[in-house]
Formats: C-alpha cells, structure tokens, sequence
C-alpha cells in the first residue's frame, strides 16, 4: 500500500523499482449523471452478448483485447496463450454480457472500443473490467461505452460500481479521471531491478 512508508524504502533500499500503481477505487451510480455523451461517429452499439453470436465480431474482439492486456503488460509480460483461452477469459462466468459494451464501426465492421463489467460478490456493486479501444481510435470512446454500464447498473438497482485501474494501463486510466470516483489506497507493484 502506499501508505506503507517504511516498506517502500525497504523494498528499494533492496534495488527493487515501481512499475505500477493499482487504483481500486468505487464509484456511487448515483453520483453521475446519467446523460451519455455520445460519438458523432459512424458506431453502433452491442452488447458482448450480441458480439459473442457473431464470430467474426468475436474473433476481433478476442485479438483486440489481447493485444491491449499485452500491450499494459511489457514489464512483466503475460505468458503466450492461445486466441480460444482468451475467448474463454473474456467470456468468464461473471461477466455480465448485456452490460458489457462494444462500438463497432458500421462501415468496417470493425470493433473499435469495448468496455466489460462483471458480477461482484455483493449484490448492490457490479465491476468494470477490461476496457480498451483501437490505437487509431480516441479514449474517450471508452468513457461513452462506461457511461452506457452506469446507466445499466442504474436500471438494474446496482448502486455502486468498483474499478481496478493500473497505471500501465492508458484505457482504464482515462476512465478513472473522468468520473467521480471515491478516493481509495492506492496499492504499489514493485519489481527488482536486473542490474543487481
């Protein structure tokens, strides 16, 4: 935790370096308001439901969150998976398919920005997950597609929604400044420098 002063100086006095901070803080639904601003670009919307019965939407879904993960993951890179692991990763028990969003751009049949939100173990709070867009594309689609899973949680009397926001990760930190999410430790991830 970064409150933990002490143990940060031990961990570099040992040659150890900071290459992330974890955010994890909640959002109230109520605390936002509920207009969408929307893109004036050529997008529509799906549901992860819609895209999962759709298998060249899926496919390119599947490449485009892999890349992104692995892409938030150059120091400590992820281990070599295949395309059908990360199908079954995307679509774990808990994620919640209607309130998992997707633009795809009518023209390319392309999609350009998605944005997950899963279950949680208390029954008022729902989690946002993976959430990312395609490099030729603005963050602040994922924004839009966040706001579309407020208004969800709201319709669905879900009063708070938890985040997990690394600072590797471009994609879910443009979506921690933009809403009014609460103050929350922020946990630091060290690793040990090669040179020793």
């Amino acid at each position: 935790m970064e409150t933990s002063v002490n143990l940060k100086h031990v961990y570099e006095d040992k040659g150890f370096k900071e290459i992330r901070r974890t955010y994890m803080p909640t959002l109230s639904v109520s605390d936002v308001n509920k207009d969408i601003p929307m893109s004036t670009e050529k997008y529509i919307i799906k549901t992860l439901r819609d895209v999962s019965m759709n298998e060249e939407w899926l496919k390119k879904l599947t490449n485009l969150v892999k890349n992104n993960y692995e892409k938030t993951h150059l120091v400590n890179p992820v281990v070599g998976v295949d395309i059908k692991k990360w199908e079954k990763l995307i679509l774990a028990d808990d994620i919640i398919l209607d309130g998992s969003i997707i633009y795809i751009d009518q023209d390319k049949k392309d999609v350009i920005a998605y944005s997950f939100l899963h279950q949680s173990e208390k029954s008022d709070t729902y989690e946002l997950g993976w959430c990312g867009v395609e490099d030729n594309y603005n963050r602040e689609l994922i924004t839009q597609l966040t706001f579309h899973q407020i208004c969800y949680a709201a319709d669905h009397g879900v009063q708070y929604i938890v985040g997990e926001f690394d600072t590797t990760d471009h994609n879910a930190m443009e979506v921690l400044k933009t809403l009014p999410f609460q103050p929350s430790p922020t946990l630091i991830t060290y690793q040990k420098s090669n040179l020793d």
